[in-house]
């Protein structure tokens, strides 16, 4: 398994990936670098696993978001072991880029558990994500 930067094509695939999860396709626009700010998690046969976004801002913060598995893969092990990776992957970019602490907002209890696999903690509050739309 190993991580490569997103290329163009990608964001095809990960829509797909989104709606499959009945999840909206974000806006290219509003994801980081316009859809290749993130990594994308392949098998050794270089096929698709999972794949995320790294946000930059201008504090010592940096914002891990939008994290999506392929549909196709079935096995419940590569999945866990693929996000873990993908998660480990991006927090340590953010580590090279010198940021002090990454932020993750997530609902999914299962990718909630791959994060605290990955050496991240959770507040334990309940909080509620609002967002507007210019």
């Amino acid at each position: 398994m190993k991580s490569r930067n997103l290329i163009e094509s990608d964001y095809n695939i990960l829509s797909e990936w989104w709606k499959w999860n009945r999840f909206p396709p974000p806006p290219k626009e509003v994801l980081p670098n316009n859809a290749l700010g993130g990594k994308m998690v392949v098998d050794e046969l270089g096929n698709n696993i999972c794949a995320g976004f790294i946000y930059n801002t201008d504090s010592a913060l940096a914002w891990i978001e939008f994290i999506v598995a392929s549909p196709h893969i079935k096995d419940r092990e590569i999945r866990r072991k693929s996000q873990v990776f993908l998660i480990e992957s991006l927090t340590n970019e953010a580590r090279e880029r010198g940021y002090l602490a990454v932020f993750a907002s997530i609902k999914s209890e299962s990718l909630i558990q791959r994060y605290i696999e990955a050496g991240y903690s959770a507040d334990g509050l309940k909080t509620t994500e609002l967002i507007i739309r210019l």
